[in-house]
């Protein structure tokens, strides 16, 4: 396998509200992350696993961003919501244009000492609805949950829903992205769901999900 699940994604009207959300929805706490200065936004994290986690991602009030920002947050964002994920890979040249992102779309980026680069369309939307992923690969600083404490939280499922899920599992073939927790739904929009365990037994992140 060329690919794998490397985090999810969480964007927010504030980071604060954000943080709040997931807290409030998991029952654990997050941890601090720090800016992301091209994009003018800031996060904080949550382990899923060994080289898994969650990430909430908002506008930084003291940034200024130098491009369009990714994720879709040159666009006011209403409430917190599972917007996107990412996989991981070792050739993110190859494997990007197979999901149709362009070779200028490959952007280096930096937050501390971490290095890496990502896949972000060139106005900063989120292809299909952000149920296609971005793909990351990490060049320097070692992988985020290396430093982050293990607040006892994994992932269980993703549910992945969109009007044609066909066109959503040959996206996944072409990058050689196989995980048994997917599944590929079909609904007339585009949207994430996420299943974590935790300490205090299975949920729903935001409570969007079947019990």
């Amino acid at each position: 396998m060329s690919t794998r699940l490397d985090h999810l994604i969480v964007t927010a009207p504030t980071l604060a509200e954000g943080i709040a959300a997931v807290e409030a929805s998991l029952g654990v706490r997050m941890a601090a992350g720090g800016q992301h200065v091209l994009m003018g936004t800031h996060n904080a994290v949550l382990r899923l696993g060994p080289d898994e986690y969650l990430e909430v991602i908002a506008v930084d009030p003291a940034g200024h961003a130098q491009r369009p920002r990714w994720f879709g947050l040159s666009r006011r964002v209403l409430r917190p919501s599972l917007a996107h994920w990412a996989l991981s890979c070792r050739d993110i040249d190859t494997w990007a244009a197979n999901l149709g992102f362009a070779a200028e779309e490959v952007i280096p980026m930096q937050r501390g000492d971490f290095e890496w680069r990502i896949s972000v369309t060139a106005d900063g939307h989120l292809p299909e609805g952000g149920v296609v992923p971005s793909l990351i690969q990490w060049d320097a600083g070692g992988h985020p949950t290396e430093r982050l404490p293990d607040a006892g939280c994994r992932l269980l499922a993703l549910v992945l829903q969109h009007p044609t899920p066909a066109l959503i599992q040959a996206r996944l073939e072409s990058v050689d992205f196989e995980d048994e927790r997917l599944r590929v739904q079909h609904s007339e929009k585009p949207g994430l769901k996420a299943l974590i365990a935790t300490p205090k037994g299975e949920r729903w992140l935001f409570g969007d999900g079947d019990a």
